[in-house]
């Protein structure tokens, strides 16, 4: 079972899932197994895809709130 970094509701209703990818997504320095991660990430994309639920996928280069906003509004 693989959990989501965040989840937006309208009221009780799903809107969309959120994961932030920090650098251990990118960077098998970082002390992590970036293979392992990149595994749990292609679940997650597939599970969203399958049950037709929208992910957001941010990371330190394109975070930014109006990003998050846009997402939420636009489903």
């Amino acid at each position: 079972v693989f959990s989501f970094d965040f989840a937006l509701f309208n009221g009780t209703q799903l809107v969309g899932l959120i994961e932030y990818h920090g650098k251990q997504h990118y960077n098998s320095d970082s002390g992590w197994s970036d293979t392992k991660y990149h595994k749990r990430d292609r679940i997650k994309e597939e599970y969203c895809k399958i049950n037709n639920i929208p992910l957001l996928i941010v990371n330190k280069d394109n975070y930014n709130c109006n990003l998050i906003l846009s997402f939420y509004n636009s489903n």
